[in-house]
């Protein structure tokens, strides 16, 4: 069967690993749910058709139970009415109906063991699925709440352009009233030094 050749690649799979390696977190999760919803499908179709198997394997087991029952009981009338060579044709049939049922028996097994196997399969599908969409959530709650704060940022007038326009403003009316204090004080040492000359030439022509 199809699926079932994938059981233990299903089964040994770390969801949370698997997770942990997306490049792309909420693409990656997204195409991995598909693909783990298209498994569960196969599971799920599988499951059904060997559920009709299972139910005509049973029946045929009973049956041929059932069978070798009877010829026990008529084998043992045989017997007690001292009908040996009755009683052997019933053991050789017993014998060849012997076989029948562990055939039946057996084939019986193994539908069991594969019916058991997509019962697990379906399982830990479903609760791959269960992580991959809480994380998913997780991804989608993120998104939401910083796009709520981007809109009340908005709403607020923030502008991170225009603020940095504004520092910029600050910054450059802080040097200009640097650089005009600087020309202050330059001119007020000029001047005095012209006073100082013009008494210094005075007292050099007395």
């Amino acid at each position: 069967m199809g699926i079932l050749t994938r059981f233990k690649d299903i089964m040994s799979a770390n969801i949370h690993a698997i997770a942990d390696k997306f490049d792309n977190p909420e693409k990656d999760i997204r195409n991995y749910m598909t693909k783990l919803n298209d498994d569960l499908g196969h599971v799920s179709s599988e499951t059904a058709a060997l559920e009709e198997n299972v139910r005509r394997k049973r029946r045929m087991v009973s049956d041929a139970d059932a069978e070798l029952q009877r010829l026990t009981r008529y084998r043992d009338r045989a017997v007690q009415e001292g009908n040996s060579g009755d009683a052997a044709i019933y053991e050789d049939r017993m014998a060849v109906k012997q076989e029948e049922l562990k055939k039946l028996q057996d084939e019986f097994a193994v539908i069991e063991k594969q019916k058991n196997e997509l019962s697990q399969m379906n399982e830990k599908l479903r609760s791959d699925l269960t992580v991959l969409q809480e994380k998913m959530n997780e991804i989608e709650g993120k998104m939401k709440m910083a796009e709520a704060m981007k809109k009340g940022q908005k709403q607020a007038g923030y502008d991170p352009a225009a603020d940095m326009k504004k520092m910029e403003d600050k910054a450059n009316a802080m040097l200009d009233r640097v650089n005009a204090e600087i020309e202050l004080q330059g001119g007020s040492s000029s001047d005095l030094d012209d006073l100082t000359k013009k008494y210094d030439d005075m007292d050099g022509q007395e």
